[in-house]
């Protein structure tokens, strides 16, 4: 009824609370000793710093000054970066050789590491020049067998590890124009000089059969350049990054004007294949024959293959105007506007009843061309060649003075 409310065995007994009240007092007195101790080394700490404020209150304003500790003087700048967190660096320089100019004496009595380096790639580019001035001196003459053997040791040629750029100085063209001319030389027999001094009349020495053997630009060299032109657009795509480098927007149209002047030369060679055949069939007006009366009229078919080649361009070329950045290029916008005006004449002249041979009688109706559709897809194409034409204008393109007649005649 009264228990304790503790255990017996948790209440600390006397005999341990005087043990404990003896250790407190020890522990207590050891701490007095080191307080005294601190004490008195703060107090000898204040007089020593009562004593330096003295001694710096005592020194003149020169020696306190942050320059004169710092060893600057006032009335110079400070030095910029990486001062004051180390020393300025000097303005001499240790020279890399013992002496400059001993390298540069002929012969040199000293070779630098760099000198040597330099001499190496300087004997590179040497190289690289001599094969350039050789691949334009082939091209001059005509050689092209050996400008293209030229052209193959300058892309093995590396410069610092790296090989010849393409896209600089209009190399991309160069490789082009040589596929066109792959193993067509011209005969020695035909030069300048003969042509000149030919008495056969103009167009009799234009459809000169050993030019037929032998044409400047084969149909194979036009289609092999044509590849060339594609593999480097998928080699450099237009991006954002290369949009203000070397990219497609720069191939694209060197690829159709080369596609056009292959249409063109085929037709050409055509044509003068026929006034041939009208000239050796009658071989009596040769004889009074003269550069007025030869004129060789364009047989239908001729024409009909020319247009189909001329439509097969913009087939290629009107998707690729839908899309950016192609639709705002002010030199393709001229092309296709240029194409458009070939087309519409094209369509005019087979229209046209005085330009039908009399031996064309014998048409298929898929090779024959109605006179009123032909004159409608005339006027159609015309009318986009100028919508097309002032696009380009509109974007900053100079036309020509007969192609702007042409645009204020037809707007």
């Amino acid at each position: 009824m009264f228990a304790p409310v503790f255990k017996p065995g948790g209440q600390p007994s006397s005999i341990t609370r005087r043990q404990n009240n003896g250790l407190k007092r020890k522990r207590t007195e050891h701490e007095s000793d080191d307080e005294l101790q601190i004490l008195s080394a703060n107090s000898s700490a204040s007089e020593s710093l009562v004593q330096v404020t003295n001694a710096s209150s005592s020194l003149p304003v020169a020696q306190i000054d942050p320059y004169h500790v710092a060893g600057m003087s006032r009335e110079k700048p400070l030095p910029g970066y990486p001062f004051p967190h180390a020393a300025p660096k000097s303005k001499y320089q240790r020279p890399s050789s013992p002496n400059p100019d001993l390298d540069r004496l002929n012969p040199p009595l000293f070779a630098s590491k760099t000198t040597a380096k330099e001499s190496k790639t300087s004997l590179k580019r040497q190289h690289v020049e001599n094969l350039t001035a050789i691949l334009h001196g082939c091209m001059l003459k005509g050689d092209w067998k050996r400008a293209s053997r030229t052209w193959g040791l300058l892309l093995r040629t590396e410069v610092r590890g790296r090989g010849i750029d393409l896209r600089q100085h209009g190399r991309w063209a160069v490789g082009a124009e040589l596929l066109m001319r792959r193993g067509r030389n011209p005969p020695s027999s035909i030069n300048n000089k003969s042509l000149q001094t030919s008495p056969t009349p103009p167009r009799r020495r234009l459809s000169d059969p050993r030019y037929e053997e032998h044409p400047p630009i084969s149909d194979q060299g036009f289609e092999l350049a044509r590849e060339y032109y594609k593999r480097m657009i998928l080699q450099y795509p237009h991006t954002t990054r290369t949009q203000n480098y070397f990219n497609a927007l720069v191939v694209y149209p060197a690829l159709f004007n080369i596609w056009v002047y292959q249409i063109q030369d085929r037709s050409k060679r055509a044509q003068h294949r026929q006034t041939d055949r009208r000239l050796s069939s009658s071989p009596s007006d040769t004889s009074h024959s003269n550069s007025d009366s030869i004129k060789p009229e364009p047989d239908r078919r001729i024409l009909k293959e020319e247009l189909d080649g001329a439509i097969l361009i913009t087939q290629e070329l009107d998707p690729l105007l839908l899309s950016p950045p192609f639709d705002s290029s002010p030199v393709l916008l001229h092309l296709r506007g240029l194409i458009g005006i070939w087309i519409s004449d094209l369509y005019e002249i087979l229209s046209h009843k005085d330009h039908v041979d009399s031996s064309y009688t014998n048409t298929t109706p898929e090779e024959a061309v109605h006179v009123p559709q032909a004159r409608q897809k005339a006027e159609a194409e015309r009318a986009i060649a100028v919508r097309y034409l002032q696009k380009a204008r509109d974007g900053g393109y100079e036309l020509s003075s007969q192609i702007s007649r042409y645009v204020a005649q037809h707007t």
